[in-house]
């Protein structure tokens, strides 16, 4: 299978505040990657999180046939508080394919 998700149809959800992922590997699935409840929605079973200031990296437990992992941060200059406090972050994506289909 190939190792990551290369233009395949992974789309997010469009609720503010609730990312996801949909598959249709052998079937149709929708995993929210948050803990709290969406009616009809099966959350991801576990988050790691492992905060390293400015850097917090997620990893999604779920049973869907792709792994996400999220790698977040903020601006950070050392001394320099005006420009640390730049209102914006950058959120680096990772998606892996575990199933045998593309």
């Amino acid at each position: 299978p190939e190792e990551f998700i290369r233009g395949g149809h992974v789309p997010w959800c469009t609720e503010p505040h609730n990312p996801g992922i949909w598959t249709d590997d052998p079937k149709p699935r929708v995993k929210k990657l948050a803990t709290p409840k969406l009616n009809g929605v099966k959350a991801a079973g576990e988050v790691l999180y492992w905060g390293h200031f400015p850097i917090a990296e997620l990893d999604y437990i779920t049973d869907a046939p792709v792994q996400v992992k999220v790698r977040a941060f903020t601006p950070f200059f050392h001394g320099n508080a005006v420009e640390s406090n730049t209102p914006g972050a950058v959120f680096e994506v990772h998606l892996k394919n575990r199933s045998s289909s593309p």
